[in-house]
Formats: structure tokens, C-alpha cells, sequence
């Protein structure tokens, strides 16, 4: 009963989408036991196609790194107001194969 989330800000390097072992453990997770993953989209933006696994994998929910203009002055000790913004860093989509999972 209920909503089963895992939340992991963990990422790896993925040149193929829906591949490698996390991914493999993260997909075994969610269709067995019916959970849903949220994963962090990465860290090798601002390019497009950019997602890390398993944020790459269709089984997860990946999101990427953003700063409102509330969150800047308390959370990151910016003086002056700026507009939001999604972190230069932080990975983007779509998807290598084409999939907007990002």
C-alpha cells in the first residue's frame, strides 16, 4: 500500500541508454517490486543528450540540478537576486536514442 519511492542522486556515464549493471539492478527493482526510482540526471551538461545512468534508463524519472531565485540567497550565499536557473552542470535530454527521459 502506498507509494515506494527510491530517491539516489548517483550517476555514471552512459554512451547507451537501458545498459549497464546499475541500470540492470535499478529496472530489476522497479518491474519486480513495483517501485518507483528517481534518479539524478548527471553531471556532464550543458550539452543535450548528456544523461548518465540509470537517469538514461525508461524505468527511473531522472532530474536535473536547478536554483530558484529563493534558494539562491540562503542556500548558496548570492548576494544578488538572479533569475532561476538550471545548473550549467547539470545534464540534459533527450535521450541518445531519442527518448525525452531527462
Amino acid at each position: 500500500r502506498g507509494c515506494h519511492v527510491v530517491n539516489l542522486s548517483y550517476g555514471e556515464y552512459a554512451n547507451v541508454d537501458n545498459y549497464g549493471r546499475f541500470t540492470e539492478m535499478a529496472e530489476a527493482a522497479v518491474y519486480t517490486h513495483g517501485l518507483i526510482f528517481v534518479t539524478s540526471a548527471g553531471n556532464n551538461g550543458p550539452a543535450l543528450s548528456t544523461g548518465g545512468a540509470p537517469g538514461t534508463s525508461e524505468c527511473a524519472i531522472a532530474v536535473g540540478a536547478f536554483a530558484s531565485t529563493a534558494m539562491m540567497g540562503p542556500q548558496y550565499s548570492l548576494r544578488a537576486a538572479l533569475p532561476d536557473i538550471q545548473y550549467t552542470w547539470s545534464s540534459r535530454g533527450p535521450n541518445v536514442d531519442g527518448a525525452l527521459g531527462v
